[in-house]
C-alpha cells in the first residue's frame, strides 16, 4: 500500500515542484518530471506482482487504506484507496504509457516555446487518473474524475493561441460537464440507498438490491452511463473527442491510450454490479452503434490524427460492448491492448508530422503537416516508424498473432454468446461488431497506404529523416507489446488468458458471471475472417491508395461528405443546442443591453440632472443668499470700522456734531 501511495503522490509532487520552480530548473524540468513518473511505474511494479491474480477473489487479500475524511452529524465519510486486480492493472498501465510518453515529449516538444508548462500539467494528468483507478471512494472517484477533465483542458488548449485549439478545449470541458451531472447524480442516489460512498459496500449493497427496482438504483446506474459516455466519447456524446486533436500529439497519445478516455470504461467495469439488466442493454447498443459510426466516418478522413480519434472512438465502443453484454473481462483485456496499439499509432503519427513540420519550414512549403493526401513513400526515409506502425496498425486491424486479435475476438464471442441467450434481433448487434472489424481494417489499411506506401507525392519528403532515439525507443518498447506472446501462448485461442483469468474473479469479491455460450463455429468463423478476410481488405486499400498522387483526391460524393463531416452530428447539435444557446444569450445581451442598461442608464441621467440642478441652486441660491448677506455685513462692518480710527480729536468734533445733528432733529420736532 506504501509503495501504490508512492506512485499516486510523486506525479503530484513534480507537478507541485515544477508549477513553483519549473523554469529555474535545468530543461525547466522535464528531467523530474519524467523520473517522478519512472519512480511511479518503479513502484508500482512490485504492487502489481503482490496483489495481481489474488485481490477481488474472495481470498483476504483485498488490500484497504482507510482512513476518516470528514463527519456531517452522526455520518462519517471515510477516504480509502483499494487495491485490487483492477486497480494495480490500470496503476501499471497508466504509469508505463505515461512513462513512454514523458521520454517521447522530451524529444517532441523541445523547441516549444511553453515547454516549461507542459511538464506541470503531464504530472496534474497522471496524478488525477492514478487518484482514480485507485480511490475506493465514489466521492474521491468523483474528485479525481473532474480533475482529469481540468487537466485534458489544459492539454488539448496547450496551443491557447490558435483558435481551433482554444475551442476544442472548451468544448471538451463543455461535454463532459453533462456527463459529470450524471455521476452527481448517481452519487447523490447511491448514498440515499446504501448511506455510504465506499464502493466495496456499494457493489455489495446496491447490487444485491437490484431485483428491488427502486427507482434510485436506475438514476444512478443512467448518471454513471452518461458519465461514462461523456468520458468515454461514446455516442452522442462522443464529438468532442476529434476537436480534442488540436493539442500536442503526445498528449492525444496519452488521453486516448489509457488515461482520460479509459476512464468512463474503468469506472463501468469498477461499478458493473449496480447495473441492471436493461441498461446494460443499453450500453451494449449505444456502444456497438458508436463503433460502428466512427468507423464509417474513420474510412473518409485525411487528417492522419482524426483517423485515429475515429479509431479510438470505435474502439471504445467495443469496450462498451464487452461491458454492455456482461462481459468486463474482455472490455478490460481490449482495454489493455488497445492502449498499447494506440498509443504506438498516435506516438507514430507524431514522428511523422513532427519531420513533415521540419521540412515544411525548411523549404517554405505551403502544406498541411497532418494531411495525409501530401504524404506516401514516408517507408523509405522513416523505416523504424513504419515497421513499428505496421504493427500497431496490424492489431486494430484484428489480426492473428497480434494482441488485438485475441481481445477483439473475445468480445465478439461474448457479443455472440450474449445474444443467442437474448434470441430475435438481438442476433444483430454482434453481426454489426464483425462488420465494424471489417472497417477498422479498411480505415487503417488507408492510412497505413497513405502514409508509408506508394511514392512521395510531395519531392521535399525526399529530405525527411527518422525519429530521434528518445522518440524511437518507446515505439519499439510499444510495437513489442503489439505482439499476442505478452498475453497468451496461442495465438489463435482466447481461453487461458492470464490477465482475464485474474479479472474474471470479479472486483471487490464480486462475482462477475458472463452468458458466453457461442459454439465453437463462431470462433472459427472468426478467425477465418481474421485471416483470409482482413488481409483482403488491407490489400484493397493497398491497392487503391498506393499507386500515386492522382489516386488520392479530395472529392466525393454527397455520402462521401456526410461520413466525412461525422454524419453532420456536430451541424445538428449546432442548430439544436449551440445555436438556439447563442441566439437566447444574445437575446438577453440585447435586452440588457437595450433595457436593463437603457433603464439604468436613463436613471443615471436623471439623476446627474437633478444632482446638476441642486448643485447650480446650492452655488447660485442658497450659497448666494448667505454670501450676499455675508457681503452687505462685511461693508457695513468696513462702513463703521471707518469711524474707529483712533483719535480723540476725531471722537470729541463727531460727538459734538452729533449733538448738533440731534438738536436741529429736535427743533424740527417740535415746529
Amino acid at each position: 500500500m506504501l509503495l501504490a501511495l508512492a506512485a499516486w503522490l510523486l506525479p503530484f509532487l513534480s507537478f507541485v515542484l515544477l508549477l513553483f520552480f519549473g523554469k529555474k530548473l535545468p530543461g525547466t524540468g522535464d528531467w523530474l518530471s519524467a523520473i517522478f513518473t519512472g519512480l511511479a511505474f518503479v513502484a508500482s511494479i512490485p504492487v502489481v506482482l503482490a496483489v495481481f491474480g489474488t485481490a477481488g477473489a474472495g481470498d483476504g487479500a483485498l488490500l484497504r487504506f482507510e482512513f476518516e475524511w470528514f463527519r456531517i452529524g452522526e455520518t462519517i465519510i471515510n477516504g480509502s484507496l483499494v487495491l485490487d486486480d483492477l486497480s494495480v492493472l490500470m496503476l501499471v498501465l497508466v504509469t508505463f504509457i505515461s512513462l513512454l510518453v514523458h521520454v517521447y515529449s522530451m524529444a517532441y516538444m523541445k523547441d516549444d516555446p511553453r515547454y516549461h508548462r507542459y511538464w506541470p500539467y503531464l504530472s496534474l494528468f497522471v496524478f488525477a487518473m492514478l487518484g482514480l483507478v485507485l480511490s475506493g471512494n465514489l466521492l474521491i472517484t468523483y474528485m479525481c474524475w473532474e480533475l482529469v477533465g481540468v487537466a485534458s483542458y489544459l492539454m488539448i488548449g496547450f496551443w491557447f493561441e490558435r483558435p481551433r485549439a482554444a475551442l476544442a478545449s472548451m468544448k471538451s470541458f463543455i461535454v463532459n460537464r453533462i456527463g459529470d451531472i450524471g455521476f452527481l447524480v448517481a452519487l447523490m442516489s447511491l448514498f440515499s440507498l446504501a448511506g455510504t460512498f465506499d464502493i466495496v459496500e456499494l457493489n455489495r449493497q446496491v447490487g444485491a438490491a437490484l431485483p428491488a427496482n427502486d427507482i434510485r438504483i436506475y438514476l444512478a446506474a443512467v448518471g454513471l452511463a452518461l458519465a461514462a459516455f461523456a468520458k468515454s466519447a461514446q455516442f452522442p456524446l462522443h464529438t468532442w473527442l476529434p476537436d480534442a486533436m488540436e493539442g500536442p500529439t503526445s498528449v492525444s497519445s496519452l488521453i486516448h491510450a489509457a488515461t482520460m478516455v479509459a476512464a468512463g470504461v474503468f469506472l463501468l467495469a469498477r461499478l458493473f454490479p449496480l447495473f441492471p439488466g436493461v441498461i446494460l442493454d443499453v450500453i451494449a447498443i449505444t456502444g456497438i452503434f458508436t463503433a460502428f459510426l466512427a468507423a464509417t466516418v474513420a474510412i473518409v478522413q485525411y487528417d492522419i490524427k482524426k483517423v485515429l480519434a475515429y479509431s479510438t472512438i470505435s474502439q471504445l465502443g467495443f469496450m462498451m460492448l464487452g461491458i454492455g453484454t456482461g462481459y468486463y473481462e474482455g472490455a478490460l483485456f481490449h482495454l489493455v491492448t488497445h492502449a498499447f496499439f494506440k498509443c504506438l499509432l498516435f506516438l507514430g503519427a507524431g514522428a511523422v508530422i513532427h519531420h513533415i513540420h521540419e521540412v515544411k519550414h525548411h523549404h517554405k512549403l505551403e502544406i498541411g503537416e497532418q494531411d495525409m493526401r501530401i504524404m506516401g513513400g514516408l517507408r523509405k526515409e522513416m523505416p523504424v516508424t513504419f515497421w513499428v506502425y505496421t504493427f500497431a496498425a496490424a492489431a486494430l486491424a484484428g489480426l492473428p498473432f497480434f494482441s488485438g486479435f485475441l481481445s477483439k475476438e473475445m468480445i465478439l464471442l461474448g457479443a455472440f454468446g450474449w445474444a443467442g441467450d437474448k434470441g430475435g434481433l438481438w442476433i444483430l448487434v454482434p453481426f454489426a461488431a464483425v462488420l465494424t472489424s471489417l472497417l477498422t481494417a479498411w480505415y487503417i489499411g488507408r492510412q497505413w497506404t497513405l502514409v508509408f506506401m506508394g511514392q512521395f507525392r510531395t519531392p521535399a519528403f525526399e529530405h525527411i529523416r527518422e525519429a530521434s532515439l528518445m522518440m524511437k525507443v518507446p515505439m519499439i518498447i510499444l510495437g513489442a507489446l503489439t505482439v499476442f506472446i505478452w498475453f497468451s501462448l496461442n495465438p489463435f485461442s482466447t481461453s487461458n488468458i492470464p490477465l482475464v483469468s485474474a479479472l474474471s474473479g470479479g472486483a471487490e469479491g464480486v462475482h462477475y458471471t458472463t452468458s458466453v455460450g457461442a459454439p465453437a463455429l463462431v470462433s472459427w468463423g472468426l478467425l477465418l475472417l481474421a485471416v483470409a478476410g482482413l488481409p483482403a481488405v488491407l490489400y484493397a486499400a493497398y491497392r487503391k491508395f498506393s499507386v500515386g498522387p492522382e489516386t488520392v483526391s479530395s472529392g466525393g460524393t454527397g455520402f462521401t461528405r456526410f461520413l466525412a463531416n461525422g454524419w453532420y452530428l456536430d451541424t445538428i447539435y449546432n442548430t439544436i443546442f449551440v445555436r438556439p444557446v447563442l441566439l437566447l444569450g444574445n437575446i438577453a445581451q440585447m435586452l440588457d443591453e437595450k433595457l436593463v442598461d437603457g433603464f439604468l442608464h436613463l436613471l443615471e441621467r436623471l439623476t446627474r440632472g437633478l444632482s446638476k440642478f441642486v448643485a447650480w441652486f446650492d452655488k447660485y441660491i442658497v450659497d448666494g443668499l448667505v454670501n450676499a448677506l455675508g457681503t452687505r455685513v462685511r461693508s457695513a462692518g468696513d462702513f463703521f470700522r471707518g469711524f474707529q480710527t483712533g483719535r480723540v480729536q476725531q471722537y470729541m468734533a463727531l460727538s459734538v456734531f452729533g449733538l448738533i445733528i440731534l438738536y436741529l432733529i429736535k427743533i424740527l420736532l417740535e415746529k
